[in-house]
């Protein structure tokens, strides 16, 4: 029995602010979506619904009949697929592990066969859930899910991704790794070695390449230390991981907007107030003073005999 775990994106529309109330609507999105686009014979072991960020974490399991099922169909296709070349047949056939080429990466090949065969279901046929503007997509999780409560932490489409150890990994293996889960507008590498600054299009897949690749292990043969390795013809050690977290844009920007320009900024905060004061206040203050005045003229006509 082999498991896997699948990060099922825009299963609820993605929260944006603490004043956003879509998701009091959409409780039941991932009870209702996720087990029909399974493939019979794989057991949902539970899933993690994440509302605020739009999807939902299922852990899946693939029994053994399903996994023989699997390894069937594997060995039909090769078979057909090299059923033009007789002398390439016998040879597979003659060789002492030409019947277990299969089972020797039976597990790559199952979990790996399920997760695309959902995410390729589902970029052909459009299936949308209840108040998401975007369709659902499936991607396999290859790292250790995060799975924090945080609730001053919101979904952006802004990535930061912290490389251990630094400077192990290029800028062209992580575009590779992160063109996966969508359009990327701009990758750059922050100062120090700190690690790289990605930004997506859309929210939904900077939430889907956080989820699948936060504490992933990029393969040696694709880092820059496990390149070096293999010009020098030593055996390349493991690779580097990734610590992948949100960064708020907006709230960074205002914030440095704010401290970077204090010569501009302290100037408009005064404007502003003195602005309050006259637009707001003193408006107040004059009707406050016309109804004291309305009331005691009033008083003083209703009871003449009380002025005199």
């Amino acid at each position: 029995r082999q498991q896997g775990v699948l990060w099922f994106a825009n299963i609820y529309p993605t929260k944006a602010s603490r004043f956003d109330f879509r998701q009091a609507l959409t409780h039941t999105n991932h009870e209702t979506l996720i087990p029909d686009l399974l493939p019979s014979g794989v057991e949902v072991i539970r899933m993690i619904p994440r509302e605020r960020e739009g999807g939902a974490f299922v852990y899946f399991a693939a029994p053994p009949s399903f996994v023989l099922q699997v390894l069937r169909n594997l060995a039909k296709e090769a078979s057909e697929s090299s059923s033009g070349s007789s002398a390439a047949a016998a040879a597979a056939a003659s060789s002492p592990q030409g019947g277990k080429r299969f089972e020797r990466k039976g597990k790559e090949d199952i979990l790996g066969k399920v997760s695309n065969g959902i995410s390729q279901y589902l970029r052909t046929h459009t299936v949308r859930a209840f108040l998401c503007p975007h369709p659902v997509r499936a991607h396999r999780v290859l790292g250790e899910p995060y799975l924090e409560d945080l609730q001053s932490r919101f979904p952006s489409s802004r990535l930061r991704v912290k490389v251990d150890p630094p400077g192990s990994l290029s800028e062209e293996a992580l575009f590779e790794r992160l063109r996966r889960y969508g359009q990327l507008d701009d990758l750059a590498a922050l100062p120090e070695g700190k690690g790289f600054s990605a930004s997506f299009r859309y929210t939904a897949a900077a939430v889907a390449a956080r989820n699948c690749l936060h504490r992933a292990r990029v393969e040696p043969a694709a880092s820059a230390a496990g390149a070096a390795a293999g010009a020098s013809g030593a055996e390349p050690g493991p690779g580097p991981i990734l610590h992948i977290e949100f960064e708020q844009y907006m709230t960074k920007w205002i914030r440095e907007a704010i401290t970077n320009n204090a010569r501009y900024t302290i100037p408009l905060f005064v404007a502003c107030m003195l602005g309050t004061t006259y637009f707001i206040w003193d408006p107040l203050r004059n009707l406050s003073v016309q109804l004291r005045l309305a009331f005691l003229l009033a008083h003083m006509t209703a009871n003449p005999d009380a002025t005199s």
